[in-house]
This record gives structure tokens, sequence and C-alpha cells, in this order.
């Protein structure tokens, strides 16, 4: 099971967020999945928001998963992404017009699986790198 479990992850990551085939978290993502942020969106919908705003704003970034470890229905992922940011980024914590640099930017998550599909996520990422790097917040 949880060998199953962590390849249902590696497969939302490498197959579906790395090639921009976001179509296919509908296979991945459960109907009642409810996002970290407590948003009243629920389902695949919910998950590919904040994908497809760091998808627009970096069209080349990439999902490099380091750690991937499984302990029944519950997996832990570390990964690190890097892309230019090349768009507009529209997210929660402001609108930052495109620097043309090249970012990366580590984060972990806990996906719980069960039934093949992911339905709960709690992420932990490096929003303070991220926002001094688009220029929202002014290094020390």
């Amino acid at each position: 099971m949880s060998d199953a479990n962590k390849d249902v992850v590696r497969r939302v990551f490498e197959e579906a967020v790395n090639t921009g085939k976001l179509e296919l978290l509908n296979g991945l993502i459960a109907e009642d999945y409810t996002s970290p942020s407590g948003a009243s969106a629920t389902g695949p919908e919910a998950f590919v928001k904040p994908i497809r705003a760091l998808s627009e704003a970096f069209p080349d970034i990439r999902y490099q998963l380091k750690d991937l470890i499984a302990e029944g229905d519950q997996v832990a992922v570390r990964w690190t992404w890097s892309g230019t940011h090349r768009n507009v980024y529209r997210g929660p914590t402001g609108v930052y017009p495109p620097t043309g640099k090249q970012l990366a930017n580590d984060g972990m998550a806990v996906f719980q699986v069960s039934g093949g599909k992911v339905r709960r996520a709690w992420l932990l990422t490096d929003r303070l790198g991220f926002l001094q790097e688009v220029g929202g917040v002014p290094r020390p």
C-alpha cells in the first residue's frame, strides 16, 4: 500500500505537473480533496489552482522530488522547484510582475492517499524566500 501511495504522489508531480498535463490530476486527486488553505473549493480544481498560477508565471517550472516517504495512508515528499519568472504571478499574497529571474524554491508536503487518489494535503514552502525573489518583500 505504501509503495502504491508513493506512486500516486510521484505521478502527480512527474506525469501531471512537470509535463503541464494538468488534466491528468482528475484521475489522481479525489473529488472530496480539501486544499491546505481551507478554501471553499474542493476536488482536483482546488489542487490545481495554485499549480496553475505558478505554471503561468513560471512556464518552465519543474519539480525535482528529493524525498518520498510513506507510512500507512500518508506520503511525505520534499521537493525543489525551479523555473524562470517570465509572466505575472497572481498568488494569494499579491500580483507580481515578471522579473526574468531563474528561481528555485523548496517545499514539502504530507499527502493523504486512499483509493489511489490524494484526499488531503498539508504543505510547507519557503514563502518568504519566494516573495523576496519576486520583489514582494525586501531583503534585509
